[in-house]
């Protein structure tokens, strides 16, 4: 017999349960398990815990929480052939955020955005746009030759852009939408939220199709708009086996149910 073969105590992957523990703090609950025995063996057993993979805590040590993700998993090795095989999980919190992911491999940003719309869409003016004569005479004040630029100069329409006889003075917002436009001011800018969401997850079976471009809430912050649309999806690959996926969502106030039709 070799001495290869002689080892002190049972060499079994085996719980080291004053090596290990579980912690709760907050919502979140997190685990550091340790297996010890031949490094062999631990190495073989390693593969049952890929990254984010759901993780079951041992019994002994199982409080309230029993389904863990798993995190890292650390293979030490030590004199004799033994070694120390180290797995680190956390539980999702109690915040589901509707990704099926591990709320530990999503984060979210809130920003706000500035937009900006035509001077038409404002709500002071756009119940102008909505009354055929309100809306005539702002077009033919604007339709007024260069030859009248004096009476376009004072907000005053004709009666006819041919052959005018009469002008009649543009009051209310009619005039006030016209000394604006006269401005130069022809647009406006709104702040609109902008909610983002990042999820951590293994292999690209998980790429599927988005609703960019299209009406779709998102799971967290969606108190923040009245109606959102998707305005980005991607996916970038950080690792062997990790793919990032970024979306976005756009809150307004309204959109158009033509071109943004509720589903």
């Amino acid at each position: 017999m070799t001495t290869d073969n002689i080892k002190k105590g049972n060499t079994g992957a085996r719980l080291d349960p004053e090596a290990s523990s579980v912690k709760f703090a907050s919502h979140e609950a997190s685990a550091t398990i340790v297996y010890v025995g031949l490094l062999s063996s631990l190495k073989s057993y390693a593969a049952n815990f890929p990254a984010t993979s759901r993780f079951t805590v041992p019994e002994p040590l199982r409080i309230t929480t029993a389904q863990m993700y798993v995190n890292s998993v650390e293979l030490t090795g030590a004199p004799g052939g033994t070694g120390r095989l180290t797995i680190n999980a956390s539980a999702p919190d109690v915040d589901n955020d509707g990704s099926g992911s591990s709320s530990n491999n999503v984060s979210w940003e809130v920003d706000w955005t500035l937009v900006e719309r035509k001077l038409e869409e404002h709500p002071d003016f756009k119940d102008l746009f909505t009354d055929p004569t309100t809306l005539g005479n702002i077009d033919k004040w604007r339709k007024i030759p260069d030859e009248y630029v004096n009476y376009m100069a004072q907000f005053k329409i004709p009666d006819s852009l041919e052959k005018p006889t009469t002008w009649t003075a543009l009051t209310g917002k009619s005039l006030k939408f016209c000394q604006k436009i006269a401005k130069g001011t022809e647009a406006y800018t709104i702040q609109v939220p902008v909610v983002r969401r990042i999820t951590q997850k293994s292999g690209s079976s998980a790429i599927s199709s988005n609703k960019c471009g299209q009406r779709d809430t998102p799971p967290r912050f969606d108190n923040l708009a009245t109606v959102w649309l998707k305005t980005a999806d991607s996916w970038a690959k950080n690792g062997l086996s990790r793919w990032e996926h970024r979306e976005e969502w756009s809150g307004f106030d309204s959109l158009d149910e033509d071109l943004y039709p509720a589903h």
